[in-house]
């Protein structure tokens, strides 16, 4: 899950984000730019609700990592043709 802050997110919001992310069980990976902070939240693939990191001061938006295997499934279809 990718965690992009808004631009002007203080050090302390970005902080108050890191510590949700490692209260999960979640490792957390800081990418500083010029504009915005994002940050990388990685784990063993069990799911996190992405929501409760949504309403956290500073949070632009939250993306969701698939994995490659998901990304690339195809829905199976029952039935009979």
């Amino acid at each position: 899950m990718m965690i992009i802050m808004r631009t002007n997110a203080t050090p302390q919001e970005i902080a108050a984000v890191v510590e949700r992310i490692e209260g999960n069980g979640l490792r957390a990976h800081l990418s500083k730019g010029e504009e915005r902070t994002v940050i990388g939240a990685v784990g063993d693939g069990r799911p996190v609700l992405k929501d409760q990191f949504l309403h956290l001061p500073g949070v632009d938006r939250v993306i969701s990592a698939k994995s490659e295997t998901e990304r690339n499934r195809v829905p199976a279809v029952v039935g009979r043709y």
